[in-house]
């Protein structure tokens, strides 16, 4: 996934119009970090990856190179478990 992920980043990174050091600053990341990922350098820890999906307003998931609508949308219904519920307020955590 590293290869889609890195190329995805700087995708969606450089349509945002950001730099990686302004992007590093919004997500508690340095500049470095963010050119390690991009690079396929390093691999991102899953906390990471949605603190990056977050901010900028797209799927963890998509960045990892599912093939998911990239864009948020608030008119989505998803059905959650209980099971599931607990585990994504264990990730936030």
């Amino acid at each position: 996934y590293m290869v889609i992920f890195r190329k995805r980043l700087k995708e969606i990174r450089k349509k945002r119009m950001l730099t990686q050091s302004q992007l590093g600053e919004k997500v508690f990341l340095s500049k470095g970090e963010i050119c390690a990922y991009e690079k396929g350098n390093r691999i991102p820890p899953l906390d990471v990856l949605i603190r990056i999906a977050n901010f900028l307003e797209i799927d963890f998931l998509w960045l990892i190179g599912m093939e998911l609508e990239h864009k948020k949308s608030n008119n989505k219904i998803v059905n959650l478990s209980s099971d599931d519920i607990k585990i994504i307020k264990l990730i936030r955590k």
